[in-house]
């Protein structure tokens, strides 16, 4: 959506609130007392009455602005902001950009659009032939604890990432270029490379039976007697990069985004900024209009509740 078409359709408070209104009234409102689908809206109250029951619910109750504060305008220019471009803005850049005096309600804002593009992509499944490795992203120096103990001195998370792809026709391959297509990717944070540790991430995400390509690594063990068929990469390091082509462009590219656009992250949010690179990559072709299904999924989600801290 151009910036022009935003403005003209969601320019001030009062159309960003009548947008949000009419996508949940599209999606439907049910009592949560009766389970009734048949509701009045009182507009003085900006609230929801059951014809049923009369137990009430406000027009944010049930979506991602749920116990938010913050106005309309403020959720809908976040979320043009962040699915605009590729790279996205920071959070201290919305903050910038909204006027806002304080900087965490805008944190934490941005991590709940996160948290639904999370929920919104663990409900697909990779499927057919699917690679797999692991990654090591650079994360903040952990702060000392109140309790005096000294802090955890990793500074690197490990993040295990899967990418599933298909093989291009030889008439569409192009030199110096993978000969496959790239699908879905996952990525999730691992606190260990033990074999049940990644089997255990590898299940929830990829449909049985699959071909599974890795580095043949100890972590994948089981891997051929879960999925059917496992291909190890073989030979050199250039080979295997042949071979795992996609999780590796993944990999960089996640990390620059990072970099270029947060410059560090915290170990304890690093799975957010992972979903919201997920969800847009996964999306890099097939919507005309990511603001807009953004929007559908605010108001059929409910964000994950935040543990107050920024990073």
């Amino acid at each position: 959506m151009k910036l022009q078409v935003f403005i003209q359709q969601y320019g001030t408070e009062a159309k960003c609130k009548a947008a949000f209104k009419s996508l949940r009234d599209e999606a439907g409102i049910v009592c949560r007392r009766c389970k009734g689908e048949k509701h009045y809206y009182l507009s003085t109250l900006d609230q929801y009455k059951c014809a049923g029951c009369g137990s009430r619910q406000s027009l944010r109750s049930g979506t991602m602005l749920e116990y938010s504060k913050l106005p309309y305008s403020y959720w809908f220019t976040a979320m043009y902001l962040i699915t605009f471009t590729k790279k996205g803005l920071s959070s201290l850049e919305i903050q910038r950009q909204l006027g806002h005096a304080r900087y965490q309600p805008i944190w934490e804002m941005m991590h709940k659009i996160r948290s639904v593009m999370a929920k919104r992509d663990y409900q697909y499944q990779l499927e057919g032939q699917v690679e797999v490795d692991e990654g090591f992203f650079e994360v903040m120096a952990p702060k000392k604890p109140e309790d005096g103990s000294e802090p955890d001195p990793d500074k690197k998370q490990g993040v295990l990432v899967m990418a599933s792809t298909k093989e291009l026709p030889v008439d569409k391959r192009r030199k110096g270029r993978p000969a496959t297509a790239c699908g879905f990717v996952s990525m999730s944070t691992i606190e260990d490379k033990r074999a049940i540790t990644i089997e255990t991430k590898m299940m929830s995400k990829i449909c049985r039976p699959a071909k599974i390509i890795t580095d043949g690594g100890s972590s994948y063990v089981y891997t051929e007697l879960e999925f059917g068929e496992h291909q190890v990469a073989e030979g050199s390091t250039q080979e295997k990069l042949k071979m795992l082509p996609w999780v590796h462009i993944a990999i960089s590219n996640a990390k620059r985004k990072i970099l270029d656009v947060h410059h560090s992250v915290s170990k304890k949010y690093l799975q957010r900024y992972l979903d919201e690179f997920c969800y847009k990559i996964n999306r890099r072709n097939a919507l005309k209009d990511p603001l807009n299904a953004l929007l559908i999924q605010a108001v059929r989600l409910k964000s994950v509740p935040l543990v107050r801290g920024c990073g």
